[in-house]
């Protein structure tokens, strides 16, 4: 359980927080070359990401899956991140990159049917959603304010009866 939470940690500082801030500071300076081996890598993490949301259930059984995942992630942030930019490093994003991309072109006309189509399903739902918690946050906000005001209009009400018995 440890050394789960140890490789989610790892995986959090160099497969997130890292690329993050390099991506962040190559965007606002412009550099197109390694913004390009950036847009690379984010696709390989969130194919990866992808992948692993399946995958971790059928191979998370093997001994020290999760140190392997968090070492790959590891070496492929430091190469790119700390130790900018690695020719390897790019070739292994190559590999990852080259195929989804030709998914992606082979695919396209279905992928774009299907996130139109549960786009608006998804949107429609998530509204339907905000709304509802909109509503209880208004039907508590309400409740909670009336409860205070009755509370402190007993409370009004127990002083002055006792100010009423100490007069007489």
């Amino acid at each position: 359980m440890a050394s789960h939470l140890i490789s989610k940690l790892l995986i959090f500082v160099f497969g997130w927080l890292i690329p993050i801030y390099v991506s962040l500071k190559n965007v606002q300076t412009n550099q197109k070359d390694k913004i390009t081996v950036l847009f690379k890598y984010w696709v390989f993490f969130s194919s990866f990401k992808a992948i692993e949301t399946f995958g971790d259930l059928l191979i998370a059984w093997i001994p020290f899956y999760f140190w392997a995942k968090s070492l790959m992630i590891m070496l492929i942030s430091i190469e790119l991140f700390i130790y900018k930019q690695n020719e390897q490093t790019e070739k292994i994003l190559d590999l990852v990159f080259q195929p989804i991309t030709k998914f992606v072109n082979d695919h396209e006309p279905q992928i774009e049917k299907f996130l139109t189509k549960y786009y608006k399903q998804v949107v429609t739902i998530f509204a339907k959603i905000l709304d509802t918690l909109k509503e209880k946050a208004i039907q508590y906000s309400t409740t909670t304010k009336e409860n205070e005001t009755e509370k402190i209009q007993k409370k009004t009400k127990q002083e002055n009866k006792k100010r009423n018995k100490k007069r007489k």
